[in-house]
C-alpha cells in the first residue's frame, strides 16, 4: 500500500488501531476539561480575545459543558468501536 497522500478517491486506507485509540483518549480528556473545568478552557481559548476578560458568560459555560459531554461520548464510542473492530 502506498502513502496516504497518494490515495485515489474511493480507495480504502488502513489506519492502525492505536491511532483511533489515542484519538479517542484525547477526545475523552479534552471533553473532561470542557465539562468539569469550563473556566480553564475559557482562559486558554477566549480570554485573550476580550478587552474586559473578567469571566465567561453563562451561555459560554453551558455550550462548553455540552460540547465536553459530546466529546466524551464520541471518545467513548470510538474506544468501543476500536476494540470491537479489532478483536
Amino acid at each position: 500500500m502506498g502513502p496516504v497522500n497518494s490515495c485515489i478517491v474511493g480507495e480504502r486506507v488502513e489506519v492502525p488501531m492505536g491511532f483511533w485509540l489515542i484519538l479517542s483518549i484525547f477526545l475523552i480528556l479534552f471533553g473532561a476539561l470542557m465539562l468539569f473545568r469550563p473556566v480553564a478552557f475559557w482562559a486558554m481559548t477566549e480570554k485573550w480575545k476580550s478587552v474586559d476578560a473578567t469571566e465567561p458568560s453563562k451561555l459560554f459555560l453551558f455550550q462548553t459543558r455540552f460540547g465536553g459531554a459530546m466529546c466524551i461520548l464520541a471518545g467513548t464510542g470510538g474506544m468501543i468501536a476500536s476494540m470491537l473492530g479489532h478483536s
